[in-house]
């Protein structure tokens, strides 16, 4: 398992050994955890994040179109996001 940061509010999780199922079932742990707010300075302070979720090899045939259409996919979602008022 690896989680790095990559560009600035940008991180990856990199998760080789489990399959599409499991990897729905993180996703939603990690929505749930981003589902409560903090408080900073005495402020509430909500929590969100768009990501992506992309399966290696069944979504890209090398690693170029994986980086393309996980790149594409989290695009999608912070537009899905900034849309909606989250």
């Amino acid at each position: 398992r690896l989680i790095c940061r990559y560009s600035g509010d940008r991180f990856s999780l990199v998760l080789p050994e489990i399959d599409g199922e499991q990897t729905e079932a993180v996703r939603a742990k990690i929505i749930k955890e981003l589902e409560a707010s903090i408080t900073v300075q005495g402020k509430t302070v909500p929590l969100r994040a768009a990501f992506a979720v992309v399966n290696f090899p069944a979504e890209g045939a090398s690693e170029m179109a994986l980086a393309h259409t996980l790149l594409n996919k989290i695009e999608e979602e912070k537009h899905r996001l900034h849309s909606s008022g989250k």
